[in-house]
């Protein structure tokens, strides 16, 4: 193995630490038991997990609601996966609404508990559907197709509780899936879609799971269209929003932070050119009449950048400091303006090249395993964003493992 620089060895020992203990599953309530059905109406008994106390409570009663759809014939599913690799990223969505007409309303939550333990919490939930209510919501779905018509106009109200006309909310959504590019004036143009939802799409009846389904999928819609790197973080903050408003607000930020991204993407982009055959991984030319390696801008140097960054991993580092905290779509940068030369950088590509370069420093067998695994301790250590300070706390928390570990 070949011996790695002052500043890069510390990271190396990263790929053979532990990884995290894992959250071991909670026993069941004594009362929680079967689901039922009895001359009254039907017993249900779900369970969720989340990061929160709110979000294992929200998959629970979602899983109810999905058991009582099931009544009338109807189920409702709703999937998002995401897939990285060291060579690309992507996001792949599938939402499947086959309850989009039946109104879950009317249930009684007779029982709860949540528990949580370290980072996973999970809540159990007994909950009653009436023979009422599902006689009633049975009858509304027969109707004749004019009172559904009609009813389409009327305002929900259950229990001294008001909620809105959803026909305004879908209607505000329904542009958002259209608007494509990552440009200032594209986020911008989505921006104002989301500010004129907001107000539309608050106080609807949050008990309706098929209707939330059905509105977050014009949200999601939009993913297929944008670029990989933003796709997995507009997955994420509409994976770990617990309301369809708290997706709107977290979207809209997102988006309104686009214009200073872009901004700063410029600035990187110039720095990347001055550097762009040792960040590109690109072998320079050699000129054996000058002694000199010319690089892809036309100047010349005593030493191949490539070959030195491969021992160094330095300026793999210094970019992934640099990259912006909001820069999320692909920055793509060619060596010049007339060069034909050009390589494209996403966040992802930006942390795993730089990971891979200390992993293939040293020789190790299984590059994207021990890339991935090293991805897990810098993720661990710097849990709000990358800057200079976390990645110096960083190497600093390896070294004193490997001392411990006397290697």
């Amino acid at each position: 193995m070949k011996k790695l620089g002052a500043w890069a060895a510390p990271l190396l020992i990263a790929a053979w630490l532990a990884p995290r203990a894992q959250a071991q599953a909670q026993a069941k309530p004594a009362w929680f038991d079967r689901d039922y059905k009895s001359t009254d109406g039907w017993g249900f008994f779900c369970e969720g997990e989340g990061a929160t106390e709110e979000a294992a409570l929200t998959g629970a009663r979602a899983a109810c609601a999905a058991k009582i759809c099931q009544l009338f014939g109807v189920e409702v599913d709703y999937q998002t996966k995401t897939t990285e690799t060291l060579q690309s990223t992507g996001v792949e969505t599938t939402v499947l609404e086959r309850c989009p007409k039946v109104r879950v309303v009317g249930r009684k939550e007779k029982r709860k508990t949540v528990s949580c333990e370290e980072t996973l919490c999970r809540a159990h939930v007994e909950q009653v559907y009436p023979r009422a209510e599902y006689d009633r919501e049975h009858e509304r779905l027969n109707r004749p197709a004019i009172s559904k018509v009609l009813e389409r106009t009327i305002v929900v109200r259950e229990n001294g509780k008001t909620f809105r006309d959803p026909k305004e909310c879908r209607e505000a959504l329904s542009p958002y899936p259209a608007i494509r590019g990552e440009r200032p004036e594209d986020s911008e143009r989505r921006a104002a879609v989301l500010d004129r939802a907001l107000p539309a799409c608050r106080d609807l009846d949050y008990r309706d799971v098929p209707l939330q389904t059905e509105l977050s999928g014009y949200l999601i819609a939009s993913f297929s269209s944008r670029e990989p790197g933003v796709a997995v973080r507009l997955s994420q903050l509409v994976g770990t929003a617990a309301t369809l408003e708290a997706r709107l607000l977290a979207l809209r930020d997102h988006e309104r932070a686009q214009k200073d991204a872009a901004a700063q993407a410029t600035k990187l982009a110039a720095w990347i050119r001055t550097e762009f055959d040792a960040l590109a991984f690109r072998p320079s030319s050699f000129d054996p009449k000058l002694n000199r390696w010319r690089l892809v801008n036309g100047k010349l140097s005593e030493k191949d950048p490539y070959v030195a960054e491969l021992g160094s991993c330095q300026k793999q580092g210094q970019l992934l400091v640099r990259w912006p905290a909001e820069l999320w779509r692909d920055l793509r940068v060619c060596a010049s303006e007339t060069s034909s030369e050009c390589a494209t950088f996403s966040r992802l590509g930006v942390r795993l090249g730089f990971l891979g370069c200390i992993c293939r420093r040293a020789a190790h067998a299984d590059t994207t395993a021990c890339a991935r695994t090293l991805e897990g301790h810098l993720t661990d250590a710097c849990p709000k964003g990358l800057g200079a300070e976390c990645f110096r706390a960083f190497a600093k928390l390896v070294a004193e493992r490997m001392k411990v570990d006397g290697i």
